[in-house]
C-alpha cells in the first residue's frame, strides 16, 4: 500500500469511527427496553441501522460489529420479544462502545 493509500484508508477509518460515535448515540436512544419501538417505523428504523452496521462493520474489518448487527436484525425480523431485542441491541452498543473504547485511529499525517 502506498503512503497516499495509507493516509486515504486512515482518513477513512477516522470518519469511520465518527459515525460509530453517532450510530452509538441513535442507538442508546433505543433504551432501556426498548420502549421506544413502539410503531412500525421504529422497529423499521432499527432494523435499518443494524442492517448498515452490518455492512460497514465488515467493510472497515469489525466483524464483531457485523455480527451483533446480524443477530439483531434477526431478533427484529423474526419480532422476537421485546427483551431479546433488547439484549441484542444492548450487547451492539456495547460491542461498539469497546471498539471505540480501545481502537481509537491514528491520524493522517
Amino acid at each position: 500500500m502506498s503512503s497516499q493509500d495509507n493516509t486515504k484508508w486512515l482518513q477513512l477509518r477516522a470518519r469511520f469511527h465518527e459515525r460509530l460515535q453517532r450510530e452509538l448515540a441513535q442507538l442508546q436512544t433505543h433504551l432501556p427496553s426498548t420502549i421506544n419501538l413502539r410503531t412500525e417505523e421504529d422497529y423499521q428504523a432499527l432494523l435499518h441501522q443494524a442492517h448498515k452496521l452490518a455492512g460497514i462493520g465488515g467493510v472497515f474489518g469489525y466483524d464483531e460489529i457485523s455480527t451483533c448487527s446480524l443477530a439483531l436484525e434477526a431478533c427484529i425480523m423474526q419480532r422476537q420479544n421485546t427483551q431479546d431485542i433488547n439484549t441484542a441491541l444492548q450487547t451492539l452498543i456495547a460491542t461498539i462502545s469497546a471498539i471505540l473504547q480501545n481502537d481509537s485511529p491514528v491520524s493522517p499525517v
